[in-house]
């Protein structure tokens, strides 16, 4: 459809222009591979990604998360080159990681299911997760009041979309991002750094206990999560008749169904509710071309 031609066009015009500047800067300041093992491992993954094109039914289909793979490793290297000042990421560098999460979290909180951008609630989940470290970090480091105010509406609306996400994987990376964060503070010496980091960590365990712990106890819930333990081991067994090379980047819907079991088949095909949250949702399109956008 018109995503296919758009995306792919898009992400490698980004591409192109990432790659180009990291380049040049990384040459400027020669940088190499071995002082940077986060690099590393971003290049192998990106290369058992395009060893996996090999296996792919539909190339063009994984074309474009491969070309976001190589601008996000284009973005990382250009970040740590050191081309772009302390002052000017503390200073427009707030204004626009903070402002685009909470316009992220506000639209989020306004909708009845808290997708914002993302189409799914574990999405939202996840991208909440992501943010929220940071933007708690720029409430502590901002250079002037106005960008401290924003940021700590950012890490609360974020919080509170993580929240009503209910997506427990999200839970978890935030509570990793937090740990990773404080001791960041910590190292640095940031006043009240660690205690807002372990603050943070308290909330992101004590609240979804308080006010959700019957639902995420629930029979629902629990299906949930017995249905991706059946994805799971459907994977693993993908992954042992394809050990080297895999199944394709983003080829996992179409190779998926010779594999799935009978108790995944009938949870993902039952009819769903009006506020049908499970783990369904995420896989609909592996049964069906509009499966996904009827489940959204």
């Amino acid at each position: 459809g018109y995503d296919g031609l758009r995306r792919p066009f898009v992400w490698g015009l980004v591409t192109l222009l990432l790659a180009y500047v990291a380049f040049h800067v990384a040459r400027r300041r020669e940088l190499t591979m071995r002082r940077d093992p986060l690099l590393v491992a971003a290049l192998i993954l990106l290369g058992a990604n395009v060893l996996s094109l090999g296996a792919a039914v539909s190339v063009w289909e994984a074309a474009a998360p491969l070309l976001v793979l190589t601008a996000g490793i284009a973005v990382y290297a250009f970040a740590r080159s050191g081309y772009l000042s302390r002052s000017y990421v503390f200073g427009w560098g707030v204004w626009v990681i903070a402002g685009g999460a909470l316009a992220f979290a506000a639209l989020g909180l306004l909708q009845k299911r808290p997708i914002s951008t993302e189409g799914n609630t574990n999405y939202a989940g996840a991208l909440s997760a992501m943010l929220l470290p940071p933007a708690a970090a720029f409430a502590l480091l901002g250079a002037s009041r106005w960008k401290r105010a924003l940021a700590i509406a950012a890490a609360v609306a974020l919080f509170a979309l993580l929240l009503r996400s209910e997506s427990r994987g999200g839970l978890v990376g935030a509570t990793v991002g937090c740990v990773v964060t404080g001791g960041a503070l910590l190292a640095k010496r940031v006043p009240r750094g660690w205690p807002v980091a372990a603050a943070a960590l308290v909330a992101l365990v004590a609240f979804p206990l308080v006010f959700q712990g019957r639902r995420q106890l629930s029979a629902e819930r629990a299906e949930s999560v017995a249905v991706r333990l059946e994805i799971w081991k459907s994977a693993w067994r993908m992954f042992k008749d394809h050990p080297w090379v895999g199944v394709g980047v983003n080829q996992f819907a179409v190779q998926y169904p010779p594999y799935r079991s009978g108790k995944e088949f009938r949870f993902s095909n039952r009819p769903a509710g009006a506020d049908f949250r499970g783990a369904a949702a995420a896989y609909r399109s592996l049964d069906e071309p509009a499966g996904l956008s009827r489940a959204l």
